[in-house]
C-alpha cells in the first residue's frame, strides 16, 4: 500500500515525464500523452564531429504515446509516430515506426526505484528508400535500466531519473547505446522546469554511406532539452520547451520546439 501511494504521488507530480521514468503507472491507470515537435536544420555534424553545411530539412512529428496500468508491478506501453518530413524540393508525409515496451520493477524504498524495461521497435508500411525516408524499415530490440529518484526541497517535491539501454538493431546500422538523464525541479506546485539529456551512441562497425539527415544511421548525438511543464489538475498538464542537438557525428545540428498535452484516465 504504501508505494502504491508513492507511485500514484510521484505520478501526478511529474506528469509529463511518466512516459520515460523509472516509476510505474498504478493498476488500472492509462496515460495518453500527445507529444508535437518541430525541428529544421541546414547543418549537419561529419563523421569527426565538426559542423558542415547541408541541405535544408524540416521535420514535424506528432507524437502519441500511451502507458498502462496492467498490474501493479507491469506497465505496457506503446508510442507512434506521425512524420512530414520536407528536404530540399521533397516531401514525405505518412506512420513511421512503433516502439512496445513492457516495464517492470526490480527494487524499489522511500521515493525511489529501479525497474527495467524490454522494448520492441516494429516499422510502418513506408517505403525505406524514399527521400526522405520515414524509417529504417526493420525491427530494433532494446532493453533498458530505469533509476528513479525523488526528493524534498526548499518545501517542494523534485526528482531525478537515469536511464540505460542497449538497442539491437536487426539490419545493417550499428547498434545503439543510450544514457537519457532528467532533472525536474518544481518551483511552484503547478510550475516545473525539466532539464533533460537524451544521448546515443552507435557500437560496433558502422555501415558507412552518405549522410541522411532523415534517417540518420550509426550516429552519435548528444541532445539538451529544456521545457516547463503547468499542472492545470492533477490529472492534465501541458509541457512546452527547446531542445538543441550540442554535439554528435553523423548526423544534423540544429534546434526544435517541443509542446505535449497529458491526460491521465
Amino acid at each position: 500500500m504504501r508505494l502504491r501511494f508513492l507511485l500514484i504521488s510521484v505520478l501526478y507530480l511529474l506528469p509529463s515525464l511518466a512516459q520515460a521514468a523509472a516509476w510505474l503507472q498504478p493498476e488500472g491507470n492509462v496515460q495518453l500523452i500527445a507529444n508535437a515537435f518541430l525541428y529544421s536544420t541546414d547543418e549537419a555534424f561529419d563523421g569527426n564531429g565538426k559542423r558542415q553545411k547541408a541541405d535544408r530539412f524540416t521535420k514535424l512529428e506528432f507524437n502519441p504515446y500511451l502507458e498502462w496500468g496492467y498490474s501493479k508491478d507491469i506497465t505496457l506501453g506503446i508510442s507512434q509516430s506521425y512524420q512530414h518530413l520536407s528536404q530540399q524540393d521533397d516531401t514525405n508525409t505518412g506512420l513511421a515506426d512503433t516502439e512496445m515496451f513492457l516495464r517492470t520493477p526490480l527494487w524499489h524504498r522511500k521515493d525511489a526505484i529501479l525497474s527495467v524495461q524490454p522494448l520492441i521497435k516494429i516499422p510502418g508500411a513506408y517505403d525505406s528508400n524514399a527521400s526522405p525516408a520515414l524509417g529504417n524499415g526493420q525491427v530494433d530490440a532494446e532493453l533498458r535500466l530505469l533509476y528513479g529518484q525523488g526528493f524534498a526541497w526548499q518545501g517542494q517535491h523534485h526528482f531525478v531519473n537515469l536511464e540505460a539501454g542497449y538497442r539491437k538493431r536487426l539490419e545493417e546500422p550499428a547498434d545503439e547505446v543510450r544514457f537519457d538523464a532528467t532533472l525536474g525541479l518544481h518551483y511552484t506546485p503547478e510550475w516545473m522546469a525539466l532539464l533533460q539529456s537524451y544521448n546515443t551512441f552507435a557500437v560496433g562497425s558502422r555501415a558507412g554511406g552518405p549522410l541522411n539527415l532523415s534517417n540518420s544511421s550509426d550516429y552519435d548525438l548528444n541532445k539538451i532539452q529544456l521545457s516547463a511543464v503547468y499542472s492545470f489538475t492533477p490529472d492534465m498538464s501541458v509541457q512546452a520547451g527547446v531542445f538543441s542537438h550540442v554535439m554528435g557525428e553523423n548526423t544534423g545540428v540544429g534546434e526544435g520546439l517541443v509542446l505535449s498535452f497529458w491526460k491521465n484516465f
